[in-house]
């Protein structure tokens, strides 16, 4: 069974930054990652892909919505398809470059592509491979909820992840939640041209969250 002072499960951001401080401590640990590509949430479908799409929204909305007397602009073309091909090869690239060349740099971490099962206070299993640790960092990250809603699953339904894979505009669209992350994403897709209703089931859009004492 192989050995380790750390083992770390989860390979986004913060199983990233765990690697790299025990990495340079000395420590003898091993990275443990499955589901989304290595980088975890932030730069395959959260920060990097969404901040892109909104930086090509903006610039079509302030285009063609300026207000600069005596100015007039006009956009020759619109293929989402194009932009969002290159904001995809733009999230390989960082990934190459910011996750997978830097793990490649960490002489004393090793990589364990599968999903980790706790056997004792001690001990992972992995594919079938027993793996044991003095100590251990989780940070598997987030995944989407899907809210219950009636019908919701027969018809079909975009999570942020899907979202911002989409290589033709829809012509409508209906955001369910008006929190941050639902705000951004119908600012984005009303200023490529979609039509977009918000459902909020609060008093207001934005609300704010305050955190259980």
């Amino acid at each position: 069974m192989p050995q380790y002072d750390l083992i770390i499960i989860g390979g986004g951001a913060g199983g990233f930054g765990a690697a790299i401080k025990a990495n340079d401590l000395g420590a003898k640990t091993a990275l443990v990652h499955a589901g989304l590509p290595l980088g975890g949430t932030c730069v395959n479908v959260g920060c990097v892909p969404s901040k892109t799409l909104l930086w090509a929204a903006e610039v079509l909305h302030t285009a063609t919505h300026h207000r600069i007397p005596g100015l007039e602009l006009s956009v020759a073309s619109l293929d989402i398809g194009t932009i969002v091909r290159d904001e995809l090869a733009l999230v390989q690239q960082l990934r190459e470059e910011k996750y997978a060349a830097v793990l490649r740099g960490l002489e004393r971490v090793s990589f364990v592509e599968g999903t980790a099962r706790f056997t004792d206070a001690h001990a992972i299993d992995v594919n079938g491979q027993s793996l044991s640790a003095k100590h251990f960092v989780i940070a598997t990250g987030s995944t989407a909820t899907v809210p219950v809603v009636p019908g919701l699953r027969n018809f079909g339904y975009l999570t942020h992840v899907e979202a911002l894979r989409q290589e033709q505009r829809p012509e409508s669209l209906v955001v369910v939640g008006a929190g941050p992350v639902g705000l951004e994403f119908s600012q984005l897709f009303a200023r490529l041209g979609t039509r977009v209703t918000i459902l909020q089931r609060g008093s207001s859009i934005g609300p704010v969250y305050v955190p259980a004492q």
